[in-house]
């Protein structure tokens, strides 16, 4: 965390609070920044990351360069951004888009207060926002809706000819990439379970070392399914290897599929110890309440062994209320330090700390 704002920072992106009070929501854009600033940081990405701070005047010094982002890293990002149909753009299907390449992104601020577009081309970079200047949120201020169309409108007029897309620096950027042999489910490096593979360009020295940890291979029974029972003897052909898909407790809760197969009803295991986790909120983290209406809830959820029963909510020891295991309980916050504690019907007791922060 720390290191990733400090690259933020060094690329000119500082917020109005101290670093260590954003926490991790800073990585999907939970924090405050200037359309210049921001603006200015992709032009670096135009410039296969190297980094110098804006000027206003065009006589002013030249500011001193750095390399904020390696080469490599930069052209898998521009592949991205370059793509047009994309799923962050979905009010964009039927857009007519220009021509030439161009990279770019939209965004909407949380509580849409904010919609934002930054885009880039050969020769200029142009970033859009749109709002209401009281801070007032409304529900088309939207980056896709407002913003982009903007964008495009002004890329056409400042660079009306055709540009394909390359950039002078693109073979620095393939002497720092490598080709990666990577599960083509998950993305992580193959197990000996992963069924297909797929070859990607990674930045040479940072693809992860983690194995795919959702495919997971076990003994089942044919005919009901079950996971075979450990003491009980099948024969020929009752039984088979298989290879399936295990999602965490949370992704579980919302696909409705992707557990561990059980073992069937009159297998006796051992019973194990009953545990209960808080997945919501984060221990040690930081919330913001905004200023805009029916936005600051914070989400309580946990998830019992047992996968079922009630969970009961204490809040600075009062009791706020109670929810099934995997199931969300919403309550308002109030700034200040909350100590959450969960406890279930078993007597099982997990807790977590959080800080709250008013906007």
């Amino acid at each position: 965390y720390k290191k990733f704002m400090e690259r933020l920072y060094a690329g000119g992106l500082r917020g109005p609070l101290p670093m260590s009070d954003y926490g991790l929501p800073v990585i999907t854009g939970g924090m405050e920044v200037r359309l210049l600033d921001l603006a200015n940081l992709y032009a670096c990405l135009s410039r296969g990351g190297i980094y110098f701070r804006w000027s206003m005047l065009e006589n002013e010094p030249v500011p001193p360069e750095t390399l904020l982002f390696r080469p490599g890293a930069v052209w898998l990002t521009l592949k991205a951004l370059k793509k047009r149909n994309r799923p962050d753009a979905p009010d964009m299907a039927d857009f007519v888009f220009p021509k030439s390449v161009v990279y770019w992104k939209t965004g909407t601020s949380w509580g849409r207060r904010d919609a934002w577009c930054f885009g880039f081309q050969k020769n200029y970079t142009v970033g859009v926002w749109v709002g209401n200047f009281s801070g007032e949120g409304a529900k088309n201020i939207v980056g896709a809706k407002l913003a982009a169309p903007i964008l495009f409108d002004i890329l056409k007029a400042i660079e009306p000819d055709y540009w394909d897309g390359t950039f002078d620096w693109e073979d620095k950027a393939m002497d720092d990439i490598e080709l990666a042999d990577v599960c083509g489910f998950s993305g992580y490096r193959p197990g000996s379970n992963c069924p297909d593979t797929s070859m990607i360009y990674v930045v040479k020295g940072s693809f992860p070392y983690k194995r795919c940890p959702f495919h997971k291979r076990f003994i089942l029974e044919k005919r009901t399914g079950y996971r075979a029972c450990p003491w009980k003897k099948y024969r020929e052909g009752e039984i088979e290897s298989a290879v399936l898909v295990i999602f965490p407790p949370p992704v579980r809760k919302i696909l409705g599929k992707g557990g561990v197969p059980s073992f069937p009803p009159d297998c006796r295991l051992t019973v194990e110890r009953k545990t209960l986790r808080i997945t919501s909120p984060v221990n040690g983290s930081f919330h913001i309440i905004p200023h805009v209406r029916d936005a600051g809830y914070i989400l309580l959820q946990a998830y019992s062994s047992a996968g079922k029963g009630t969970i009961h909510w204490f809040v600075n020891g009062e009791y706020r209320g109670d929810s099934e295991s995997g199931e969300v309980l919403s309550i308002v916050p109030e700034p200040g330090d909350m100590h959450i504690v969960a406890q279930d019907d078993g007597g099982n007791v997990e807790s977590v700390t959080i800080h709250v922060l008013k906007e």
